[in-house]
């Protein structure tokens, strides 16, 4: 039932309160009181927290608010280029196992949605679940024509309660900024925003469903990858009937496989695969960690849970090639104007200061062997570079580098000598050869003609009121400036020192002229007067050289 914003705040009331004292119990008491403003007195910091890092204590105050900020944390480890690498590796270990919700409640939830009873839509449903989580669980079934299935079901009622609580969230990151200049600087409620829109949609299994099919249709020429079927006629928003996967898990397969030639091809398969889906496809599996890829008899990769799936554009995807090939040949100028081409750079930012950061960033690599150089540890060093200036990043990106660094994690366990170099390489050149192509330019050039065809049509009727109303002496420009009190101030400052400066010379000029006279009272056979103005000037221009080095600008 909705509720206006007033009664939504006031129901939410002890909700706040009971997660203030949560935060309390796990080292955050200090922002509570800030951001609630009240005194939690009731308890101290929980036994085993207080010598805990920050990420193991955030893990854990998560972990005790339960469902929704569990999943809200676990989808927060995908942003590497907004938490720190401490904190994310805390929230990649997050677990939301969770006992399984009656069968009865299961079996009405399904009859209800598909429309029909369990026996008529399923010829077999197994009452046991394989698996079980806060959101959903899984159970084994039969379509009444005999394929086996996967049924993945919601909880019931689980959506309203997410629902709620992030409204929640959404109310105290907005509080938040409205106390705290360090939430208003990193735009919390914006992140806060972000996470609750994904959050919704993995509450939606027809996304999920989409993307598993979307990655069918782009890989269907693609040997090595079988992508399971979708059961749309048994599928809901709130059930998902997928095809079942008769695999080894690749983690048991590298523990038991002892071919080392095997082991590298693997690899070698692996790393190609997901390469393509980037580089060519523009469409990536974002979640390629050991429990959601198998090996088939056949020694296809079937890839499981569809609920990270990344999307690259054209343009972005050139850009992250243009980055590749940038951290590649150090080009620091290329990748600073990379970042704001891709991201969204806060007006403060200084271009000079982000491009010594790279260079710097390089400087520490420049001793290593470039095959032992990592592409995860290269995407984390520039995920850091864009959080300390506070530049957002599409989450594509972040899709693609948690994607990069847990197939390299993956890869490497196969074969420790692998370098992805290797294979991205060729791959590389294989997109530069397909984007050039004679063809591939034609229809770009179509497309870019057919898309501004209304624009160049209307341009010369356009083109032709300017010049009329130019003659006439008609023609009126408006200029708007966008948060022009920053120059203004800096203006501002700049005349104050100047104006100060030009005192303080006039007062040594001054002195020096008093200086050459015989004007009484002396001090060591020098004019009083002329003495004093030089210590004044001094101390003055002294006090400017110190403002000047504080502000950082000298």
């Amino acid at each position: 039932m909705y509720l206006p914003r007033p009664l939504r705040r006031l129901r939410n009331l002890g909700r706040i309160a009971k997660i203030g004292e949560v935060a309390v119990r796990h080292g955050f008491g200090y922002l509570a009181e800030r951001i609630g403003g009240k005194r939690f007195r009731k308890q101290g910091v929980k036994e085993g927290v207080r010598f805990a890092s920050e990420g193991a204590r955030l893990r854990m105050f998560l972990e005790e608010l339960g469902t929704t900020f569990i999943k809200l944390g676990q989808l927060a480890s995908t942003r590497i280029d907004i938490f720190p690498p401490g904190i994310v590796e805390e929230l990649k270990k997050l677990q939301d196992a969770v006992p399984p919700a009656p069968f009865p409640q299961i079996k009405a939830l399904v009859e209800s949605e598909l429309g029909k009873p369990l026996r008529e839509a399923f010829a077999q449903f197994e009452e046991e679940p394989i698996a079980s989580a806060s959101i959903a669980q899984v159970h084994l079934a039969k379509t009444p024509s005999g394929q086996e299935v996967v049924v993945k079901v919601q909880r019931p009622g689980v959506e309203k309660k997410v629902i709620e609580d992030l409204e929640l969230l959404l109310d105290i990151t907005e509080l938040a900024e409205k106390r705290l200049s360090t939430a208003r600087l990193y735009r919390v409620h914006e992140i806060a925003k972000e996470l609750s829109s994904a959050m919704r949609d993995e509450l939606n299994f027809m996304i999920e469903a989409e993307n598993a099919d979307r990655l069918r249709r782009v890989l269907s020429n693609e040997p090595n990858v079988y992508i399971p079927k979708i059961y749309w006629e048994l599928s809901t928003p709130y059930v998902l009937t997928m095809e079942r996967i008769e695999g080894t898990k690749i983690t048991d397969y590298i523990h038991t496989s002892q071919d080392n030639s095997l082991r590298k091809k693997t690899a070698q398969q692996l790393a190609e695969l997901f390469f393509k889906q980037i580089a060519i496809y523009g469409v990536f599996h974002a979640d390629p960690h050991p429990g959601n890829i198998f090996v088939l008899p056949d020694g296809r990769f079937a890839f499981m849970d569809f609920g990270l799936v990344g999307t690259l554009n054209r343009t972005l995807k050139n850009n992250l090639l243009r980055l590749s090939q940038a951290l590649v040949e150090q080009d620091v100028d290329a990748i600073a104007e990379l970042f704001y081409i891709i991201g969204i750079v806060p007006e403060d930012v200084e271009t000079p200061m982000l491009s010594a950061d790279i260079e710097e960033l390089f400087a520490r690599y420049s001793h290593i062997p470039p095959r032992k150089v990592k592409i995860s540890d290269l995407y984390y060093s520039v995920s850091d570079i864009a959080r300390k200036y506070r530049i957002r990043l599409p989450r594509s990106f972040s899709l693609l580098g948690k994607c990069m660094a847990e197939l390299e994690g993956l890869c490497i366990e196969l074969d420790p000598e692998f370098d992805p170099r290797k294979v991205l390489e060729p791959l590389a050149h294989r997109f530069l050869a397909e984007q050039f192509k004679p063809s591939n330019v034609w229809k770009e050039t179509t497309r870019l003609l057919r898309e501004n065809a209304s624009l160049l049509l209307e341009l010369p009727r356009q083109l032709s009121q300017v010049l009329n109303r130019a003659e006439r002496g008609a023609l009126k420009v408006r200029f708007e400036y966008d948060r022009i009190d920053r120059p203004l101030s800096r203006l501002n400052i700049i005349a104050n020192r100047l104006s100060f400066s030009i005192i303080v010379a006039a007062i040594l000029v001054a002195s020096s002229l008093v200086m050459q006279t015989n004007i009484q009272p002396f001090l060591w056979g020098y004019p009083l007067l002329g003495i004093v103005g030089y210590i004044l000037a001094g101390m003055m221009g002294f006090w400017l050289l110190i403002s000047i080095i504080r502000s950082g600008r000298l």
